[in-house]
């Protein structure tokens, strides 16, 4: 049972300087989400893409920044239909408070924190369907980040879980982790 999980973002993770109205800043929301796939809905799902592009004419399309509203409700329908699980988390930056000071505002420790929660959310849920280490492929789409650094982080907190919720990170090879820019 092999799974592959592909995981993109919203908004920027920048935390110092959030926009507030006409204040200039970061995004107010950052979000993860990840499509859970097997190998043969993998293929199905290339063919739906695919066939959406021609569909709306913009074979190029990369963001739902792109799309209007009609066309995200269509392909959303069109996902919904995949036998495929998706999971996100939202994360409301006005509610981080001491977290913020207590990683210095850096961007880069909470883009790692949100992957860890959502990878400990589908680590949950796939280890329930009897998934291993050598079953979970993650692909992350590729950004300025400091990739070597959040896999020494997953891997801290794979190896010495404090919570329970990081339990479920004993199927996860942070090795198996790996990026592709936007369209590959």
């Amino acid at each position: 049972m092999r799974f592959t999980i592909y995981i993109d973002e919203s908004g920027e993770s920048g935390i110092s300087r959030v926009r507030d109205g006409p204040k200039p800043g970061a995004s107010p929301y950052f979000v993860v989400g990840a499509a859970v796939l097997q190998p043969a809905t993998e293929i199905h799902a290339r063919k739906v893409i695919e066939e959406f592009r021609n569909e709306i004419g913009k074979t190029s399309w990369k963001h739902a920044t792109e799309l209007g509203h009609p066309e995200k409700v269509y392909f959303s329908r069109l996902l919904s239909a995949l036998p495929a699980r998706f999971f996100a988390v939202v994360s409301n930056k006005s509610t981080l408070g001491e977290y913020k000071k207590r990683i210095d505002d850096d961007a880069q420790k909470f883009y790692n924190k949100c992957i860890l929660y959502l990878l400990e959310r589908i680590c949950t849920y796939l280890g329930a369907q009897g998934a291993t280490e050598k079953d979970l492929r993650v692909v992350l789409e590729e950004r300025n980040h400091d990739y070597d650094r959040m896999l020494r982080y997953l891997t801290k907190v794979k190896s010495n879980p404090i919570y329970a919720e990081s339990r479920s990170l004993s199927i996860l090879n942070p090795f198996a982790i790996s990026t592709r820019r936007k369209g590959e």
